[in-house]
């Protein structure tokens, strides 16, 4: 394929999105759009919340996603497209006013998640939650919640 044809048709072609359980064919197209983005570019050529669109499909979609994620950041040559494509779920769940004990319900329901792989997308979504608050909050509510740390384990505490 030839890399001015942009990634959407490409998932298109080969049906990625509707099998997230094809990681190699998931991974393939990644590739090529982590190359697509560095010919044209970089992220704001071809974004990571498109790729998510993407690849969103079904129930427990957003489960699949950060589970899947957990595996692109992995993969040596598409470990970057990866944590772009966290960060851009993250700030999604964020917009939503998703926190991370909703995120650890909804990953505990979705068959065939290893609790250690919850647990890290649970964590690295509190430190995100944490980020993204800070960057909404006045200085006096940043004081008021307390240093990083604390708050993110608050937030992993909560049930």
């Amino acid at each position: 394929l030839g890399l001015n044809k942009r990634p959407d048709r490409v998932f298109t072609l080969f049906g990625v999105g509707k099998k997230l359980d094809n990681k190699q064919e998931v991974f393939n197209c990644l590739r090529f759009t982590g190359k697509y983005q560095a010919k044209h570019g970089g992220e704001d050529s071809f974004p990571s919340s498109n790729i998510l669109s993407l690849l969103r499909s079904g129930e427990k979609a957003d489960a699949k996603l950060a589970l899947l994620i957990q595996s692109v950041k992995q993969v040596r040559d598409i470990k970057e497209l990866g944590r772009n494509m966290e960060k851009a779920l993250y700030s999604e769940w964020f917009a939503k006013k998703l926190r991370p004990v909703h995120i650890r319900k909804l990953l505990a329901d979705s068959r065939g998640s290893a609790p250690d792989v919850v647990k890290q997308i649970v964590e690295n979504y509190a430190w995100r939650y944490v980020k993204l608050l800070g960057e909404k909050l006045t200085k006096e509510e940043l004081e008021k919640l307390g240093p990083p740390l604390v708050v993110v384990q608050g937030l992993l505490k909560e049930k």
